[in-house]
Order: C-alpha cells, then sequence, then structure tokens
C-alpha cells in the first residue's frame, strides 16, 4: 500500500475541466497538422488519419505496402521517452501484411529484444467488425512477411502455445525471432478481452492492470531495460482504449515503479501525459469517461502492493 499522490485525487469537476482543454489542444493540432488523404482502402475510419511527423513509414515498400504505409503512430507520453509506443488501428483484412511489418520494424530496424503486441477490441462489437482476425492466421503470415521483407529463412521463427491468464480475460501468444547474428528475439501478442469500444472496463484496472504489472515484472526479471522494448498497441481506431492503455503503461513504469516522487507531485502529470499523445495521434484517450477512468486506474496501482 503506498499513499496515493494529490495529483491523482482531482475531483471530477477538476477532470471535466481538463477534459474540455484535452478537446480544445485537439481540435488546434488537428487543424494544423498534414494528413495523408490518399489511403482510404488502409483506414478503418475517415476521421481518424495519422499525422505525417508522427506517422510509422515502413522502410521496406513491398506488394504489402506499396509506399510504406500504416495507420499507425509513433506516440510519446512524455515527449522524450527510451520505451517506443505505436499506436495502430486494428488491422483490416488487406492490412494485415503491413501490421506485422510494422511489428518486425521494431526488432530489424530498432533493434528492440521484445516487441509487446497489445490488443485491446473483441473482432465484433454488435454486427460491426472491430478488428480483422489477423490472430488466426498467425503461423502463416508472420514468417511470409519475415522473409518477404526482411529476407529471413522461414525456419527462423518459433511459435510458442497460447496462454490464458487472469480467469480467462487475457490471451498470451509468443513467438521467438531468430536473427542472422544469432539473437533471439521476443514478440509477445497479449489479447486484452471485454473492454468495449468507446466505454470502460466493467471491473476497475482488471486486466489492464494485471498485463501492466505481469509484463513488466517479465522484463525485469531478465534485466530487460525499457530501451530494449517496443510496444504496439491496438484496439480498433487506434486512440481511445489504446491511448487510454499507453498512459496506463506509462504511468506504472517510469513514476509508479521507479517512485518518482517529482513526478508523481506535478499536479499536471496525466494531463501533460494525455496532451502528449493528441500531440502524436488524434483523439488519443478519447472519451471523458476513458479520462475518468485513467485516474482511477492509477490510483488502483498505489492501493495494491505494486504486484501480481
Amino acid at each position: 500500500m503506498h499513499n496515493i499522490p494529490k495529483s491523482l485525487l482531482h475531483s471530477r469537476q477538476q477532470l471535466v475541466h481538463e477534459y474540455q482543454e484535452l478537446q480544445k489542444l485537439d481540435r488546434i493540432i488537428y487543424s494544423r497538422e498534414k494528413k495523408s488523404t490518399d489511403h482510404r482502402a488502409e483506414n478503418r475510419y475517415r476521421d481518424v488519419i495519422p499525422y505525417e511527423s508522427t506517422r510509422v513509414k515502413l522502410q521496406y515498400p513491398t506488394k504489402l505496402t506499396v509506399d510504406g504505409y500504416i495507420n499507425a503512430s509513433l506516440v510519446s507520453p512524455n515527449g522524450n521517452d527510451r520505451h517506443r509506443y505505436i499506436a495502430s488501428q486494428g488491422p483490416l483484412e488487406n492490412t494485415v501484411g503491413a501490421f506485422w511489418q510494422c511489428v518486425l520494424n521494431e526488432i530489424f530496424l530498432h533493434d528492440r529484444i521484445v516487441v509487446n503486441v497489445i490488443m485491446l477490441t473483441e473482432l465484433q462489437e454488435g454486427n460491426h467488425e472491430k478488428c480483422f482476425d489477423y490472430i488466426r492466421n498467425m503461423e502463416r503470415d508472420v514468417p511470409q512477411v519475415m522473409h518477404d521483407v526482411f529476407r529471413v529463412d522461414f525456419g527462423q521463427v518459433k511459435f510458442c502455445g497460447l496462454q490464458t491468464l487472469n480467469e480467462g480475460g487475457i490471451e498470451l501468444r509468443e513467438f521467438i525471432v531468430t536473427t542472422t547474428d544469432g539473437q533471439e528475439k521476443i514478440v509477445r501478442h497479449v489479447w486484452i478481452r471485454r473492454w468495449p469500444d468507446f466505454g470502460v472496463p466493467s471491473r476497475l484496472s482488471d486486466n489492464n492492470e494485471y498485463v501492466i504489472k505481469y509484463l513488466s515484472d517479465a522484463e525485469s526479471k531478465v534485466g530487460l531495460s525499457r530501451d530494449d522494448i517496443s510496444s504496439v498497441v491496438h484496439c480498433s481506431a487506434g486512440v481511445g482504449r489504446s491511448g487510454t492503455f499507453i498512459a496506463m503503461d506509462w504511468y506504472y513504469n517510469e513514476v509508479f515503479k521507479k517512485q518518482d516522487r517529482e513526478m508523481e507531485s506535478r499536479e499536471d502529470v496525466v494531463f501533460n501525459c494525455v496532451a502528449n499523445l493528441r500531440r502524436s495521434r488524434v483523439m488519443m484517450v478519447q472519451r471523458f469517461e476513458q479520462y475518468e477512468y485513467l485516474y482511477h486506474a492509477l490510483r488502483d496501482f498505489y492501493c495494491s502492493d505494486g504486484g501480481l
């Protein structure tokens, strides 16, 4: 049990005011940032277009990505993060290859040891597709992208079995990539279930808090630093749930876990985090309910022992 910082004890009225300021900021940034309008077939939603200044640009254009386009953004909760966060839309059927190329770029181009892929959406909600079922053919698609784009032999990827965590609310899949110089890199795909679009989890911090602590503990046990890891996070649009999760993960690892009292004491620490995310990608932490949930979730870190 830790004392909850005053910066996380804002009243609901304060949170409403902060969120209104974020909405104003979002409109200003959106109006001045350059956006590509040439990729309608690759965008799930017409009002969620990545900014050119932060868009992930795939360096090896292939038949999967003719000009290196993917609806994904490199986002920075603190403005100068060592850990690489990428917020992406949920893959469409025609962008699955580009999505895996984006993930594998973190290994082959940015020399990351671990890449965590966090999926925060169901495949369908109601009668609407929220994300194409790219998991089903993962063992076929990933080696193909590795071979076609990075010229890596099919035998250099090994898939591990499916694990379920936290009473079935989380599905964990892993595969190990062996690079040409013999290094083993890990890609973890974590599917967090039961978080509705535009909403918040029914049990505060449940699966999200569990996953954040689980991954952080796993990385600490093998001596990895934040510089060694990238996180590719997606929901359906890659803004609401994705932004909320990224803000939670950043705060846990960079503020709570490090016991950064100076950062904790800043009244605007959460506001600035979300503002920085919105400077990188439109509508991050999209709804007020998600912004309010973020404060609840961060307080929950202090109400437990910080572990699983």
